[in-house]
């Protein structure tokens, strides 16, 4: 993968763009995030957008998945789902009634 500083590509635009960079997405990286510069081919560009949309997407699923993984989520029962929706219910309940 190919990087670059953020303020380099501000300040100069495409002329700080590597070599055959063109082809392939480029990181640029800076103080507050790093993003990803992704080109655009042909001209579909709604379709490529869509497509990136659902990459992002189901990569913050896995993620998503491997904190409840981490936090021992994936063993909980039925039992232990009903008892934490029952649980939440009536705090809530219990807060509504204390207005």
């Amino acid at each position: 993968m190919r990087t670059m500083a953020l303020r380099d590509f501000q300040q100069r635009g495409a002329a700080s763009l590597p070599p055959g960079s063109l082809a392939d997405p480029l990181l640029l990286s800076g103080r507050n995030g790093q993003y990803f510069l992704v080109p655009v081919t042909g001209s579909d560009v709604g379709r490529q957008y869509e497509a990136l949309r659902q990459a992002l997407a189901i990569l913050s699923i896995r993620q998503t998945q491997l904190k409840a993984r981490e936090a021992g989520l994936d063993r909980m029962t039925m039992e232990d789902i009903e008892a934490e929706i029952s649980a939440t219910r009536a705090e809530r309940r219990m807060l509504k009634t204390a207005k």
